[in-house]
């Protein structure tokens, strides 16, 4: 059974060959040094290493090599099992890392898949949104006789998002309220941050909203990465909301020099991208940040590619009243735009 399970984990083993058996036989028999030259502990910590690297051959290949040194009666560490699934399922896929449970289970009798096994299976389905297996391996860890835990929901909730099905996604959290398992801040983070990747500020923001109202407070790290995307995808509220939040975790000295930096590197795509310029230089002016003058002028070329001249105006009154002398070739391309149309002229006059 032992090279079953080492065959299906590497794939190195020859179908129908009869050298590698008979030679691993004859190494399990004898326990050479080179079986035991590294224990399980040195093993598994290599093992952790190559799935940090995201190295999952290698840990496929890892964990052949500590097959011969288990003795009757021993078992693998779960974290080792963990990984090794994880591994199968990301390079084989999703039945490959069932069958080889099926094998861990048979060559080691007091081995019992855990929550996490099932969870390491489920990364497989995380990329192609894949809700449909997810479920099915969620079905079989309940009818196992195993409790659901957070890793579980958290995990199938990152599927559901990957599938855009969001609200499969949010069903999640009221099925772990009828299990009396409370949503975690890591369990709205992954709703949220899979809004982001889809592009679904409008989703983030009402999830965030519930997060707050039921006392899962984000850090100021998650505050920080939630007004960059609330930002980039233009929502005001989401944006303003994580400033509220900020000051409430007492993180205005790092909005203040966080802002600043954001709007310098959105400048540099001012043409692509107008619009997170000026959603950026509104929080800055919202939360009392004093913006650099470069940055000011940067403004102006933001409204002019909205095609606001009346507002690019209004920015070099503003950039006059900080005590800033606007730069002669600025203030030529507002006043050509403001000439296409002689009512434009006429309202920039009343700017004044």
């Amino acid at each position: 059974m032992r090279f079953a399970i080492a065959a299906s984990l590497s794939g190195t083993a020859a179908a129908g060959s009869s050298a590698a058996p008979a030679s691993c036989a004859a190494a399990a028999t004898e326990e050479p040094a080179a079986a035991v030259q590294l224990s399980e502990k040195a093993m598994g910590k290599r093992i952790d290493r190559a799935m940090k690297d995201k190295r999952y051959a290698d840990v496929l290949a890892l964990f052949d090599e500590m097959l011969a040194t288990y003795k009757e009666g021993t078992k693998p560490d779960l974290e080792v099992v963990d990984a090794v699934l994880e591994s199968k399922a990301l390079t084989a896929g999703v039945p490959a890392a069932l069958q080889m449970l099926s094998l861990l289970a048979a060559r080691f009798p007091g081995f019992a898949a855990e929550a996490s096994s099932y969870v390491a299976v489920m990364q497989a389905c995380i990329a192609g949104g894949d809700s449909t297996t997810a479920r099915s391996l969620y079905e079989s860890l309940l009818a196992s006789g195993k409790a659901a835990n957070h890793d579980i929901f958290n995990t199938m909730i990152m599927v559901y998002c990957s599938s855009k099905d969001f609200d499969g996604a949010d069903q999640i959290f009221a099925e772990m309220r009828e299990m009396k398992i409370k949503p975690k801040r890591i369990t709205y983070l992954r709703f949220i941050n899979g809004c982001f990747k889809a592009k679904e500020a409008e989703r983030a923001y009402g999830k965030l909203q519930q997060m707050e109202a039921e006392w899962r407070v984000p850090s100021e790290q998650d505050y920080e990465r939630m007004f960059q995307h609330f930002v980039r995808l233009k929502h005001k509220a989401g944006r303003d909301m994580c400033v509220a939040g900020l000051r409430a975790t007492g993180s205005e000295v790092m909005l203040r020099q966080k802002i600043p930096e954001m709007l310098r590197d959105a400048l540099d795509h001012v043409r692509e991208e107008p619009e997170a310029v000026l959603s950026l230089y509104e929080a800055a002016v919202t939360t009392g940040i004093k913006v650099p003058r470069h940055e000011m002028h940067g403004v102006v070329y933001a409204h002019i590619e909205m095609q606001q001249p009346i507002k690019a105006f209004q920015q070099i009154v503003t950039i006059c009243e900080a005590g800033h002398t606007p730069v002669p070739r600025i203030m030529e391309t507002v006043a050509t735009e403001l000439c296409r149309e002689a009512e434009l002229v006429d309202d920039a006059y009343y700017v004044l």
